[in-house]
């Protein structure tokens, strides 16, 4: 569910007017993170580290409120209860297939339904199906992700 703000009564109002008129509104985030627990963790438990590290990072940002801001398709700022992750999978044969994630708190809900959105993908989908489908919805209630085992870096734009 989405809830509709009201600019002039709103709190951030004054960032809100300062950054709207930027070409590039959004904020990227690299930063270094020592995953040697979580990676023991996901691995004795038999899970994917990749959908665990997944979780994580989904469960935080819901749990940010300003994390979970939006345009909708009127233009209007919205606060969406939840948001979702879009992810680019690695496809035998293919480059990849981008799915939608949708957020669950519990994490035994989320893994499962990832991976079954995951071993679900269509061998001759659309790539960018996902992507397409959300821009024809117009309403932006998802955030992208993508991870890149094993390549080490600290920032890119």
């Amino acid at each position: 569910m989405k809830h509709i703000i009201h600019i002039d009564t709103w709190e951030r109002k004054d960032n809100y007017n300062f950054f709207r008129g930027f070409a590039n509104s959004w904020i990227a985030v690299t930063s270094e993170a020592d995953c040697t627990e979580a990676y023991a963790h996901a691995k004795a438990q038999g899970h994917s580290f990749f959908l665990y590290y997944l979780y994580a990072i989904v469960r935080a940002v819901n749990e940010i409120k300003e994390l979970r801001y939006r345009w909708d398709k009127n233009g209007q700022v919205v606060l969406h209860d939840t948001v979702d992750v879009i992810t680019p999978i690695a496809v035998p044969g293919r480059t990849f297939y981008t799915v939608r994630i949708p957020y669950h708190p519990d994490f035994d809900t989320f893994y499962r339904e990832a991976r079954r959105i995951i071993t679900s993908i269509p061998e001759d989908g659309d790539p960018y199906g996902t992507d397409k489908q959300i821009a024809q919805q117009g309403d932006f209630d998802v955030f992208l992700l993508s991870a890149t085992p094993k390549l080490y870096f600290t920032s890119i734009t």
